[in-house]
């Protein structure tokens, strides 16, 4: 198992400098097994349901929300697409990225991305992947998004 952390340490340093690199602004970057502090609530079904995504970012024009793994995980794409799907939850996002940024956003701002280094054949539906390969990250570009790379 150190290989596995020692791997997605890795990755998350790599995107760290991507991020800071590209002018964001990093609210949380954690990898499995850390401390996350900042978490999102929504009501799922008449419950309250908290998450605690690995990666939280804003720029002047998006917010950045994502997981982060070695390889892909269909559980963090399914974590992802509920929380984009869960209109409290994604209030209360922009209600706390705007306090700390100053920036106004919409919910068509967020970029909900899983990031890993394992490139998948598969691309998900409305959830971008972000694929570490040869010293970069590479978009894979979701089903049911218009991208450059479409």
């Amino acid at each position: 198992m150190p290989d596995k952390f020692s791997a997605e340490i890795e990755l998350v340093n790599k995107l760290r400098i991507n991020l800071v690199d590209r002018g964001w602004t990093i609210i949380q970057l954690v990898c499995s097994g850390g401390q996350a502090h900042f978490s999102i609530s929504y009501d799922k079904g008449g419950k309250l349901k908290n998450i605690f995504p690995d990666v939280v970012a804003f720029n002047d024009e998006n917010i950045f929300v994502g997981e982060i793994k070695e390889k892909f995980d269909e559980g963090d794409y399914l974590k992802l697409l509920e929380l984009k799907l869960a209109d409290d939850g994604l209030r209360k996002l922009l209600k706390v990225v705007a306090m700390r940024s100053g920036n106004s956003y919409q919910q068509e701002d967020i970029i909900f991305s899983l990031v890993n280094s394992q490139i998948t054949f598969n691309p998900v539906q409305s959830i971008h992947q972000y694929v570490y390969s040869d010293g970069g990250f590479l978009l894979v570009a979701p089903l049911g998004l218009q991208t450059k790379y479409s």
